[in-house]
């Protein structure tokens, strides 16, 4: 097993009081596997991926790469952000060269060329010289996926990387992710708050409960790469959505009313409902 998370709780301290960010978290990731975290706002979701990262401390539990524990960033994990974390004063070649150059470990024309491999993986080579301010922001997003998989990871760590993105743009990155995903064989763990963005990409999704977190449903999805949305994938995320459901109305019930009621829909999954039928 490539990821074992083993039991995961955190703790915080905010004002003087003690709250419970994510309860008992534990499960596996596989080689090549895309996982994806999906849950309401506040869940713990990113809080996870954060200790998976090394960026913080669990109060309990363990997770351990490769049989070897985490216990600070390690090279085998690089880690997408919501935002473009660039370095607004560096080109986009300079942005994907930097971490390599700063390993040290290959000569300046192997580091050029396995920049301008993984830009080209990702279709940004025409922007190399190109400043972050001239980018919009699914090419900001395309150079750090570059720049995270330059490093050679087995795991990519990603935190809502498409979430400020406008609906087309987050729909051809998911395409790109995918093609990105059978090209290298790499391990994704995805946190998302969209059902059809993990339905979409996704061979394992855990859905988690609200605050403290824990994992209340597991589903795994077996379709063919690239995906597109069948009735049988419509079905996963409407079942998503009803596990959901009591999650939902946590959250609004403690943010906008105590009478709020989650109203869901029945998604018909029938052919003959569908706007193209009988043309």
């Amino acid at each position: 097993m490539l990821l074992q998370v083993d039991n995961i709780s955190k703790f915080y301290k905010q004002n003087g009081e003690t709250f419970q960010a994510v309860d008992s978290i534990q499960f596996e990731v596989k080689k090549g596997e895309f996982v994806s975290l999906l849950g309401p706002s506040g869940c713990g979701k990113s809080t996870v991926l954060k200790i998976i990262a090394g960026l913080e401390k669990a109060s309990s539990g363990t997770i351990q790469i490769q049989g070897k524990p985490i216990l600070g960033p390690v090279k085998e994990q690089m880690m997408v952000f919501q935002e473009a974390a660039l370095f607004p004063w560096m080109t986009v070649m300079e942005n994907v060269s930097f971490g390599l150059k700063a390993a040290g470990k290959l000569n300046l024309k192997e580091i050029e060329e396995k920049a301008l491999y993984y830009l080209a993986m990702v279709h940004m080579s025409k922007f190399v010289d190109h400043y972050p301010h001239q980018l919009s922001g699914g090419m900001k997003q395309r150079a750090s996926i570059a720049r995270a998989l330059a490093m050679d990871p087995e795991i990519l760590l990603m935190d809502e990387p498409f979430s400020a993105l406008d609906e087309q743009t987050r729909l051809l990155l998911h395409a790109e992710l995918e093609d990105i995903l059978i090209k290298t064989n790499k391990s994704i763990i995805f946190v998302t708050h969209n059902i059809r963005e993990a339905v979409t990409l996704s061979d394992r999704i855990l859905v988690f409960s609200t605050r403290p977190g824990r994992i209340k449903s597991e589903f795994n999805i077996q379709a063919s790469r690239p995906r597109m949305m069948t009735n049988e994938l419509v079905d996963i995320e409407f079942r998503i959505m009803e596990v959901l459901r009591e999650e939902i109305e946590k959250v609004m019930k403690h943010e906008v009313d105590d009478a709020y009621e989650f109203k869901s829909r029945v998604l018909s999954t029938n052919d003959t409902h569908s706007m193209g039928s009988g043309i």
